[in-house]
């Protein structure tokens, strides 16, 4: 049927409208998002309707953990090691670049590889890397993904990174390091066990030959070695993802003491709740890397600088008094601070390194000190920082990615025995929204160790 004359009008009125209503809108707010405006045809008028933010993409915080090591195969040796490597997100990992070794220091004699560009680990899935392929193969019936010498072709070769160690990668079996470095070089993820250099503190005791070591969970990353246990059956290719079986460590119990014989009524008698024992150690408790442009005088002397007001606080939880005369703070690119002698750190109380300035005020009584090369320079998107002994092995060390480059600190949630990854001061509750707390607790008490009215 024909339409009448009017209503073409009308149509063309209609669309003239929502064209320039859609104009003066998206002028106005740039972010509304008329998705389903067409190129060819006339359809304005549901875009005018569809007046909705457009949503953005949350980037996957992707990475990949050491969740398997055989060190110490019982008839092959050497040749029988093999790494396992566990991508615990919900998208693909890509591991191009990223480094695989036992070095844990740039240019010393140890091993590091790099993977080659293109490798993806897929989410929920495992990579070995084997010292010998054709080993690895004899042994467990499949080939690893890749091999660390040149013994079967069909299994790829992973090159030295010679920018960092051209060594071998042999793992000790009285004590050594498996280590991750990403594209950056940053440390990303570390398995110590034995007498190797310590990432973290205790180190994972050895285990019986033929064992080796698994993460379990393994998803489960806490930076200890409460991450890690004895595996009797080791499983290349595969992890075991059963919930941990729950315990009774830490459940308080009750129980009836019967009353004397004359007593016909029993008097319950309720036990202590036993007390977790926190695992004697120098923990790194506060990473400041980005100070606020004018809330940031962290360091008290009145001048917010980027650089003086980053700090880093170390707290003594060994239970006894430490000598850190000659010991040494650095990050992932270079030595920051060697401590003087005499910097004695008693038990339960904390030191400060600050990046510079003229620090001011009691800290909570904690030891204060400015960077001995002069700056901190910590990475606001991403570092690790490294507290090393005078036999230049770590004691300590904490990484942290872009969460640092919001004008606060990160912190341990709780003080000393807070898991990592560290969170930002200002989002704990505990904190007052406090952007940082150099030398004093989150709540701003001093530390238990610390004597206050001594500064």
């Amino acid at each position: 049927m024909p339409h009448p004359p009017g209503n073409k009008v009308d149509r063309l009125l209609l669309v003239v409208l929502g064209v320039y209503l859609i104009f003066v809108v998206t002028r106005l707010s740039p972010s509304i998002h008329a998705q389903s405006i067409q190129t060819q045809g006339v359809s304005f008028l549901p875009a005018v309707l569809y007046f909705i933010p457009s949503s953005t993409p949350t980037a996957a915080p992707g990475r990949v953990l050491i969740s398997e090591v055989l060190y110490n195969h019982p008839t092959q040796g050497e040749n029988g090691e093999w790494i396992e490597l566990y991508n615990p997100g919900d998208f693909a990992f890509d591991l191009s670049g990223h480094k695989l070794g036992d070095e844990e220091e740039q240019f010393d004699g140890e091993g590091m590889y790099v993977f080659p560009n293109g490798t993806i680990l897929s989410p929920k899935q495992v990579m070995v890397v084997a010292s010998k392929a054709a080993v690895f193969r004899s042994l467990y019936g499949f080939p690893p993904a890749f091999e660390l010498n040149n013994t079967d072709l069909s299994v790829p070769e992973l090159p030295h990174y010679a920018a960092w160690s051209d060594g071998l990668l042999g793992l000790a079996n009285e004590g050594d390091e498996v280590i991750i470095l990403d594209s950056a070089d940053h440390y990303a993820d570390a398995l110590v066990w034995g007498n190797g250099s310590p990432f973290f503190y205790p180190t994972v005791p050895k285990v019986a030959i033929g064992s080796s070591l698994e993460r379990y969970p393994p998803f489960q990353d806490s930076d200890t070695a409460q991450d890690w246990r004895e595996q009797h059956a080791p499983s290349p290719g595969s992890v075991d993802l059963t919930p941990p079986t729950p315990t009774s460590t830490f459940t308080p119990t009750a129980t009836n003491t019967a009353t004397p014989a004359n007593s016909p009524t029993p008097t319950p008698t309720q036990t202590d709740t036993p007390t977790p024992t926190l695992i004697p150690a120098l923990v790194i408790n506060e990473i400041h890397a980005d100070p606020h442009s004018f809330l940031g005088d962290a360091n008290g002397d009145l001048i917010v600088d980027v650089h003086d007001d980053e700090f880093i606080e170390i707290i003594n939880a060994t239970g006894a008094t430490v000598d850190l005369s000659g010991w040494r703070l650095r990050d992932d690119n270079d030595l920051r601070h060697i401590f003087p002698k005499g910097t004695l750190l008693v038990d339960g109380c904390a030191v400060i390194v600050f990046g510079g300035g003229n620090p001011i005020g009691s800290f909570g009584g904690s030891i204060v000190q400015t960077a001995s090369t002069g700056s901190l320079e910590l990475n606001n998107e991403g570092d690790r920082v490294s507290l090393l002994n005078p036999s230049l092995a770590v004691v300590a060390a904490v990484g942290y990615g872009p969460e640092a480059s919001y004008n606060q600190s990160l912190t341990r949630n709780p003080d000393i025995t807070g898991s990592e990854p560290l969170e930002q001061h200002a989002s704990i509750a505990e904190s007052g929204e406090a952007l940082f707390s150099p030398g004093r607790r989150l709540d701003g008490l001093p530390f238990s160790g610390c004597n206050p009215t001594s500064k």
